[in-house]
């Protein structure tokens, strides 16, 4: 979730809140929060690990807030990263499903259901007709497999995303084709 999370965030992070909700509020989340902020720094910046990140995201002026509730409203455990910056906020969340299973659950408020994997695509897009063909088809004549493919949006919205799982990594100008013909 930390790193997800710092893939979407812009370079001017200037809080980032992690919740814990359910059962995992009743633990030690220290640890938990150290590898959220591991994760959420590694895209950019070298040399960070779970010891250091604490400090790391200090230094950079990033404030950590962490809040614990013990029930969560439709999991038993439920984890939301929350990252707040001059140019806007984004949130992930996650959970754990059968008991070992973790799952992306929303991405900014879109509840949606997925594996993270290495390789992905993230689009936030309009909710309308023709994402799965035309993603698919960029992707097809780019030999870019697809291994997975979650949808997710909001009813009587028109905000939507997708999460798709790839087997190698995504060119530049595959994505800039993408980005120009849906979303």
């Amino acid at each position: 979730l930390g790193s997800f999370a710092g893939q979407l965030a812009s370079e001017d992070t200037q809080e980032i809140q992690i919740e814990y909700e359910g059962l995992v509020a009743a633990l030690n989340t220290r640890p938990l929060t150290a590898l959220v902020l591991s994760g959420f720094l590694k895209p950019s910046m070298e040399g960070v690990n779970i010891v250091s990140a604490p400090a790391r995201a200090k230094e950079r002026g990033i404030a950590i807030a962490e809040t614990k509730r013990e029930k969560s409203k439709d999991f038993l455990t439920l984890v939301r990263v929350t990252v707040t910056g001059k140019s806007g906020t984004h949130s992930v969340a996650g959970s754990i499903f059968s008991g070992e299973q973790p799952r992306l659950v929303a991405v900014d408020n879109v509840p949606v259901e997925a594996e993270l994997n290495g390789e992905m695509l993230f689009i936030k897009n309009l909710d309308k007709p023709g994402l799965v063909g035309a993603v698919g088809t960029l992707l097809g004549n780019a030999n870019v497999n697809i291994a997975d493919f979650n949808l997710g949006r909001i009813p009587g919205k028109s905000k939507a995303i997708a999460l798709i799982s790839v087997d190698t990594p995504v060119d530049g100008k595959i994505v800039e084709a993408i980005d120009a013909d849906v979303a």
